[in-house]
């Protein structure tokens, strides 16, 4: 990533604007990127509570401004190439469409966890501990997306899969369009509830199946295992570090937008740093999906007065041929 900057090029230049949704509205806490296309340096800001974004100090050249798709609320806005010369304020105004939402309230647990975020602070205080001895994770926490997002390397079949999801206008092939689970593991923005006792460990969503298992008692892997939506899994401690391990996944779900095999093996680790945080890593293999094992960092935040709220959604979907996503 650049740094916004002059250069011998020309005297520094800026672009300005503000981003809005279809209603009007501004938007506030939008990625908002430039690219300088000749040197590729990437240039980001995020828009205030008035919608309002800026890069200043920038060189005279040509520059795509770009936001990445926002939850399910907002699609993703490219524009087209922007001349910028030296020393001028370049003003763009960003509009967004809706997403696969529709504008739906409450339907994007990005919109959610934000406004979650902006009511209450993290709390603040020392990891709390079992009887045992281990670290305490029970709580309700709010997801966030990877900070530094790694890319699957992906075998030539899944790469396919992958490109012909991204161009798909319409997003019934998404199993969340027809009201089956959308995503594993858990990782991304969401409101996720721990539950643990010293033999099991539940987790508690707002999704189709809503809740997972994670058994801490030593047993193995069943030798039958699935496959089904959410696998299975088993947990020990190391040290201070719930470890997670697990397999039997049918191949219907969709990792974002890419696919995976029954052969999808998931390892993660739970570390509560401070009473306030979660830090999860996620090591997601198959074999004959990534050529590589591909790695996904998050930290969760504590929302000690909120909670997971019932999910309805009903596979009988009218809706469903109408879904659209541009």
């Amino acid at each position: 990533m650049g740094t916004a900057g002059g250069s011998a090029r020309s005297r520094p230049a800026a672009i300005t604007g503000t981003v809005t949704g279809p209603d009007g509205h501004a938007v506030s806490g939008a990625a908002v990127e430039a690219r300088d296309l000749a040197t590729k340096a990437l240039y980001q800001a995020t828009s205030a509570a008035s919608g309002e974004y800026e890069f200043a100090g920038l060189a005279a050249g040509a520059y795509t401004i770009t936001v990445p798709e926002i939850g399910v609320t907002y699609s993703k806005f490219a524009s087209n190439r922007l001349v910028l010369k030296p020393s001028q304020i370049l003003h763009l105004d960003i509009r967004l469409d809706w997403g696969v939402s529709l504008g739906t309230a409450g339907d994007d647990a990005h919109a959610v966890v934000s406004a979650v975020r902006r009511r209450a602070p993290a709390p603040t205080g020392p990891t709390p501990r079992t009887p045992e001895g281990h670290p305490d994770l029970s709580g309700v926490w709010l997801g966030s997306d990877d900070p530094k997002p790694e890319e699957p390397t992906l075998l030539p079949w899944a790469a396919a899969v992958m490109q012909k999801r991204k161009a798909l206008d319409k997003v019934t092939d998404n199993p969340g369009s027809r009201c089956l689970p959308t995503a594993v593991p858990l990782a991304g923005v969401g409101v996720y509830k721990i539950a643990q006792t010293p033999a099991l460990l539940l987790q508690m969503f707002e999704d189709v199946v809503g809740y997972r298992q994670v058994f801490l008692d030593g047993r193995p892997h069943p030798k039958d295992v699935g496959p089904s939506w959410a696998g299975h899994s088993i947990g020990h401690w190391e040290g201070d570090t719930l470890a997670i391990d697990t397999i039997g996944f049918n191949n219907r779900s969709w990792l974002n937008l890419y696919p995976h095999t029954e052969k999808l093996h998931i390892v993660e680790s739970y570390r509560r740093a401070d009473l306030g945080h979660l830090r999860v890593q996620i090591t997601i293999e198959d074999p004959d999906t990534f050529l590589r094992p591909w790695k996904i960092q998050n930290e969760w935040v504590l929302a000690p007065d909120d909670d997971v709220l019932e999910y309805v959604c009903n596979e009988n979907n009218k809706d469903l041929l109408r879904l659209t996503a541009k």
